[in-house]
């Protein structure tokens, strides 16, 4: 059984009930530890363990912290990634340095173990340490709001060698399912509007859910629009 098929099996088991609330916002959300302890049992049952790091980048003048969510299988080591960014505000009244890096982590991972296990989340649902839930209009594709996600999920093989499954339609599944990730974990970070995302996405010459290059372009589209506040 493919890492892929065990993601799978995860993805459409897993229940996550939002059982937080955000006074500030006043919704309901989940929270990066309810996913974990949630995800556990599950990845377990089939095998698989899941990892989570940090690594800090420096974009222009500003820092983001970059959390990988990876499902690994125990047996074969072949794995799946997905990484989320979240930027560090320059300062944050009552946080001191660590804290502020720390809130950052936290906000990251929560939004790359989301495009891992496929979680969606309405748009009007941030991080609970975050106050921006009380805005009440939504950015547009074109803006951000300070704090970006990106994915990129790749499929590891072992070294070994051990091949996990060929072909045009497994090459096809896996680009489509690192697309639709790219694309909620936009959604999820900025806040924007569904509907708003696919038209964007019909512009762009190329981009297209059918082939693998046209999925590549969509990864890529969603990056750039990250990478440059957008």
């Amino acid at each position: 059984m493919s890492i892929w098929s065990k993601l799978a099996a995860i993805q459409t088991a897993l229940k996550v009930p939002k059982d937080q609330y955000n006074k500030y916002g006043d919704y309901n959300y989940r929270s990066g530890e309810g996913i974990l302890e949630a995800v556990k049992p599950l990845a377990a049952a089939q095998g698989t363990l899941v990892l989570l790091t940090d690594a800090l980048e420096q974009i222009g003048n500003r820092y983001y912290i970059r959390a990988t969510a990876s499902l690994v299988d125990i047996e074969t080591g072949e794995q799946v990634s997905v990484n989320a960014w979240a930027r560090e505000q320059e300062e944050r009244k009552g946080y001191d340095a660590s804290q502020i890096t720390g809130s950052s982590s936290s906000y990251a991972r929560k939004y790359a173990l989301s495009a891992l296990f496929a979680i969606g989340d309405s748009s009007n649902d941030p991080d609970a340490t975050n106050t921006h839930g009380q805005a009440p209009n939504k950015p547009s594709v074109g803006r951000g709001r300070g704090q970006a996600a990106n994915n990129q999920a790749t499929a590891k093989k072992p070294a070994e060698g051990r091949q996990s499954g060929s072909g045009t339609d497994v090459a096809l599944k896996a680009a489509q399912q690192q697309a639709k990730a790219a694309r909620q974990a936009y959604i999820n970070a900025t806040g924007a509007d569904p509907a708003s995302v696919d038209a964007a996405l019909k512009t762009v010459k190329g981009a297209t859910w059918h082939t693998v290059e046209g999925c590549k372009i969509i990864i890529d589209t969603i990056a750039y629009w990250q990478q440059n506040g957008k």
